[in-house]
């Protein structure tokens, strides 16, 4: 069934005709098979969905499509909360965080040295930077 003949369906089932987002398969999903982004009305899935794992496509998309709908009916209500459930239900399928996929470990996370310029002293982190200072010397600064 095509994609966004799914999301009509399910947004009429829903109550919320005028719901509306995107969809794209990214390639940076390596542990999860979904991601819905609902500020940006993006849902994001993992490119497998389209390949090996064909038959759960549908599931996959609804599960992200409900966190859309929840957002919107209910806003503040939890991420897998009845409400969320109940969409997921009345799509016809079971309500679950997880799937049991063979999804591949993620790889090693790329990791950033940053320097302080005054003092020479390191800090490694997950994310750049590109002004970095030590806690010590920044302090001295602010203080000055």
């Amino acid at each position: 069934m095509e994609l966004h003949k799914l999301l009509a369906e399910w947004s009429a089932l829903w109550g919320v005709p005028e719901l509306a987002c995107r969809v794209e398969f990214s390639p940076r999903l390596r542990a999860s098979l979904g991601r819905c982004l609902p500020r940006r009305a993006l849902i994001r899935l993992h490119p497998d969905l389209e390949g090996r794992w064909r038959e759960h496509f549908q599931e996959v998309l609804c599960h992200e499509f409900a966190h859309l709908a929840v957002e919107h009916l209910y806003p503040g209500a939890r991420a897998h909360g009845p409400e969320w459930a109940s969409l997921v239900r009345q799509a016809g399928f079971v309500p679950r965080r997880r799937m049991a996929l063979d999804l591949p470990a993620p790889g090693p996370r790329r990791m950033y040295l940053h320097r302080c310029p005054v003092c020479q002293a390191t800090r490694p982190a997950r994310t750049s930077a590109r002004r970095f200072k030590c806690a010590r010397c920044l302090v001295v600064m602010v203080v000055e």
